[in-house]
């Protein structure tokens, strides 16, 4: 593998003049926004094309304003870097429970509005939604590249939604989503919708775990169990679901997208899809030399499937 296939997390904060090292994580650091121009560079000339943000809020509240605030640390550091490296392909990722106050991702059940006829706590789907289609707007306006969208519910379409996905691929950006962790069949939005890539859960022999969503309208599945990852008050944990999961697809879609800089979000966001078609198409061939590591072969049940560096990737579980 050469440096070319790898994406570079940058831990971005508010402040000014920061370079400060994560004890957990030696020789990585949470960046002010200021130092990023002089980092981008620097990460550009080691030949390493992709980044992916992940971001600290100054404050925390109920709904997580600073996640889709146009002055937001995700947003100021995705403008920073494409000033100072505009072919740097960047990630952001989707999310409320860094943002918010109770640590959970979405909307609660409490104060003013309280809704009597759901218990008190209790996550609001519709507002939720809501809010998180407006961060994944707000980055794709910041000039995010691939956005990975680790929420979702079920329920109803919604009208603004769909503007935001559409608009998101208007401007060329891939929006990649998990698609949940219900264990049934029934659409879950945003990674129902057309045009989003809908990322399922896979346990470390390549099945389809129980909990994980499936259906036609799923795109790909990939791995998302036991994957080590950071957890309450500085500690680790083996997660699973299909938000550990569709991080990879976004992965590989960012690597597509530096090979193929030309590539429109439909292009590039149907490369894993076609990869895991018995006939693989020519340029689908040209991410395989690209993924080094990431040989096409064929699984235990016959599918057709890729592994992306840590990561599997397959055709859809269309069943129970």
């Amino acid at each position: 593998m050469t440096p070319k296939d790898f994406i570079y997390p940058l831990f971005v904060r508010h402040g000014v003049d920061i370079k400060e090292e994560i004890a957990s994580m030696p020789g990585q650091f949470q960046w002010s926004v200021d130092q990023l121009a002089a980092e981008a560079k620097s990460i550009a000339e080691l030949e390493i094309p992709a980044v992916i943000l992940f971001g600290i809020p100054e404050e925390k509240d109920p709904i997580g304003l600073d996640n889709f605030s146009p002055q937001g640390i995700i947003q100021q550091a995705t403008r920073a870097i494409k000033a100072a490296v505009p072919e740097m392909v960047v990630i952001t990722d989707v999310c409320l429970c860094e943002y918010t106050d109770h640590g959970h991702c979405g909307v609660l059940n409490l104060g003013d509005d309280q809704k009597s006829q759901l218990p008190e706590g209790y996550v609001l789907n519709d507002p939720t939604l809501e809010i998180l289609g407006k961060v994944a707007l707000s980055h794709v306006d910041a000039g995010a590249d691939i956005v990975n969208c680790s929420w979702g519910g079920a329920g109803n379409p919604s009208y603004f939604e769909r503007e935001v996905i559409d608009y998101a691929r208007e401007q060329g950006v891939v929006l990649v989503a998990a698609a949940g962790n219900n264990g049934w069949n029934t659409e879950f939005y945003p990674a129902a919708y057309p045009h989003v890539l809908a990322v399922a859960n896979l346990d470390n022999s390549d099945q389809k775990i129980a909990s994980s969503n499936f259906g036609t309208w799923v795109d790909v599945s990939a791995q998302g169990t036991n994957i080590h990852s950071t957890y309450r008050n500085g500690t680790y944990l083996d997660l699973n679901g299909t938000s550990m999961a569709s991080p990879h697809v976004a992965a590989v879609c960012a690597l597509v997208k530096t090979k193929w800089p030309s590539f429109s979000a439909e292009q590039v966001r149907h490369v894993p899809v076609f990869l895991d078609q018995p006939a693989v198409a020519m340029p689908c061939l040209a991410v395989r030399s690209l993924l080094v590591a990431v040989p096409v072969r064929r699984d235990a049940a016959g599918q057709r499937a890729i592994r992306m560096v840590e990561a599997e990737v397959h055709r859809p579980p269309l069943r129970q």
